[in-house]
């Protein structure tokens, strides 16, 4: 008996098993969740990496410091309260300026010519690609879009450490020097002696407090504050400027055109447009490198404002330093290997990714996003899973073995 051939592949070759298996996950791939999540992720990649970290810090990271043994129960409590506090404060000044950022470089890329100068957009565009096209112009867009994180790194270590004893007081109760009140029925002693004179008339002052704020106090028993009679609600409704309403209804559109105009400046430099074209080729590692560069940057900020603050107890500064520099040395360290070989894979990923979705005209965003999600992911997993557990205990150990000495 004969087994007739035909046209079936009895051997079939590596190049079809690799098509079969991308057919196979296309319907993966090219899923319209999956990218339209990348496409957000490329077009908003600060907000993405300040979610994440807020995540992260705010939940993952106290549980991980939660779990971990054999430590002082303080210099716990305040490696949770400066994860959750650093956590925030990222978040919150990153959005402040990475907002504008992207909506600004949208309102740009909807009229290139009106913010661009033709030799800027001349320099940017590749031959048979548009200007929105270009790898120039798009490795552009993520270097500008990703720096807010960077610029902020400073100021956000700053007002994370401050921070700290407030998210102490309402985690762990702890107490906190208190040097005023602010509700309005409760006053300091030197404030409450003031304010009795004051109804009775006893300071000696030829213009009043109360006068001097255009305010009197009623004569019953109560603490009211009321305006003074003299001034009615209309006079100080006439004296309402008339513009007000209209130029606060256009502020959002002003502003986004005036922070569109200052980073039009920095894409119109000659300096970053040289910069630009020289590094387009390293496109894939951008979101790494400048993620490293923040960390760096957070570290060290933090360890001196720590070392400095007056609010945090001197016996666990030390502990709170020496868990902020062995996370960081660790997670700079070991990511960095890790993401190297995490890329391997990734690239073989984006491979099968292009063929999936080889038509569609966004292929060049998406592809940008899952740049942006392997590094993030990468080290918020190492940053804010794994290593809180080891760099806990361990600073815990050293400023025992400190004090021992």
């Amino acid at each position: 008996m004969k087994i007739q051939k035909g046209n079936i592949n009895l051997y079939p070759t590596k190049t079809t098993d690799t098509k079969n298996r991308t057919v196979m996950f296309k319907g993966v791939l090219n899923n319209k969740h999956l990218l339209k999540g990348l496409e957000i992720i490329s077009n908003h990649p600060a907000t993405f990496i300040a979610s994440t970290t807020l995540a992260m810090s705010s939940g993952f990271r106290p549980l991980a410091i939660a779990l971990t043994p054999k430590i002082d129960e303080e210099n716990k409590k305040y490696a949770i309260a400066d994860s959750i506090s650093s956590g925030l404060v990222k978040f919150a000044i990153t959005e402040l300026i990475a907002l504008p950022t992207e909506n600004a470089i949208k309102k740009i890329n909807n009229n290139p010519t009106k913010f661009l100068n033709n030799e800027t957009i001349k320099n940017f565009t590749e031959s048979g690609k548009t200007l929105l096209e270009s790898k120039h112009y798009k490795f552009a867009q993520q270097l500008i879009k990703n720096t807010p994180s960077l610029i902020t790194a400073i100021p956000k270590s700053t007002i994370a450490v401050a921070l700290i004893p407030f998210i102490m007081k309402k985690l762990f109760k702890a107490k906190i020097e208190k040097k005023f009140y602010t509700t309005p029925n409760t006053y300091t002693p030197v404030f409450a002696q003031f304010y009795d004179n004051e109804r009775k008339g006893l300071n000696k002052s030829n213009i009043s407090t109360a006068s001097f704020f255009d305010l009197s106090f009623n004569n019953d028993s109560s603490d009211n504050i009321t305006l003074s009679d003299h001034h009615s609600q209309s006079d100080y409704k006439a004296a309402t400027p008339k513009f007000c309403s209209r130029t606060l209804a256009h502020f959002p559109g002003q502003f986004q055109n005036t922070t569109a105009k200052g980073i039009s400046k920095i894409f119109n430099a000659k300096m970053f447009q040289n910069f630009v074209k020289r590094n387009s080729f390293n496109e894939t590692n951008i979101a790494r490198n400048m993620t490293l560069a923040t960390d760096i940057l957070l570290a060290l900020s933090s360890v001196i404002k720590t070392k400095k603050s007056k609010k945090i107890k001197e016996d666990n500064k030390k502990p709170l330093i020496y868990n902020k520099l062995i996370t960081t040395t660790i997670s700079i360290l070991g990511g960095c290997k890790i993401d190297k070989m995490i890329q391997k894979g990734t690239e073989s990923f984006i491979e099968k990714f292009k063929e999936a979705n080889i038509n569609d005209p966004k292929l060049d965003k998406y592809i940008q996003g899952i740049n942006v999600v392997r590094p993030t992911l990468v080290f918020a997993f190492l940053y804010y899973g794994i290593l809180p557990i080891f760099s806990t205990f361990t600073a815990d150990k050293i400023d025992k073995y400190n004090h021992k000495i």
